[in-house]
């Protein structure tokens, strides 16, 4: 798939288990960041991974050579504690990020917040709660 741009996996239950599975693929999305027509987007949306789940997987997309465009993890219930992770990834150059509906709260806002560097590439965040 060296043309790959856009991997949707929402509303699939994949839980932590399917999250696990984007650590297989990362030789691929390393090798995509390096090339001109990188992978850009993943969703992951609906797919009920843990907080450690998606908490890993920021961190192993945070490894590559050129940044997402953008990630979607709305509609996950993820609770306050996947703030402090969400914000060190925005600090790697992602441009939109899609966490609608996460439970993220005023703490995990707060911790999201204090992770947050003032270099950010972000123009497009989606926090909507409902």
């Amino acid at each position: 798939m060296p043309t790959l741009k856009i991997l949707d996996v929402s509303d699939n239950p994949l839980q932590d288990d399917g999250i696990k599975l984007f650590r297989s693929l990362i030789p691929y999305f390393v090798e995509m960041s390096e090339r001109d027509s990188h992978f850009a987007d993943l969703k992951v949306e609906n797919c009920e991974p843990s907080c450690n789940g998606v908490s890993q997987l920021v961190g192993v997309l945070s490894t590559l050579k050129r940044p997402l465009d953008s990630l979607s993890i709305g509609e996950n219930g993820l609770g306050s504690k996947v703030g402090a992770p969400l914000g060190k990834f925005l600090g790697i150059g992602i441009q939109a990020l899609e966490i609608e509906d996460i439970g993220l709260g005023s703490s995990g806002f707060l911790e999201l917040q204090k992770e947050i560097r003032e270099d950010l590439k972000l123009v497009y965040i989606n926090m909507r709660f409902y």
